[in-house]
């Protein structure tokens, strides 16, 4: 799986990562365990939502009710484009050659 983030027109991280996790949050979650990046998750509305919410990843912070914040983009994962959006990052699927980007931004 191929993971880019990226703020303010600037690449953080790209890189493709080898994994046995299912669902993008564990990817994420890996990530943080082998210290790849530093992401604050927001599990308050895990139950209405089934999903924690991204923060904050590196030096970038979302707020909440006026943004910016992180989103995810996938043009190649099969749920994504079957959906039209992906999902939460809890419940978003990922297969061997998928690529996700994460974006902070504003609107």
């Amino acid at each position: 799986v191929q993971l880019i983030v990226s703020a303010e027109n600037t690449i953080l991280f790209n890189e493709s990562l080898n994994t046995d996790a299912e669902l993008l949050g564990q990817l994420l979650d890996e990530c943080v365990d082998n210290k790849k990046l530093d992401i604050v998750f927001d599990d308050s509305n895990l139950a209405v939502y089934g999903s924690r919410m991204i923060m904050g990843i590196n030096q970038y912070n979302s707020d909440p009710v006026s943004g910016p914040w992180w989103m995810i983009y996938s043009d190649t994962n099969p749920d994504a484009l079957k959906a039209g959006f992906c999902t939460g990052i809890d419940q978003q699927t990922i297969y061997d050659k998928d690529i996700f980007e994460l974006k902070f931004e504003s609107y």
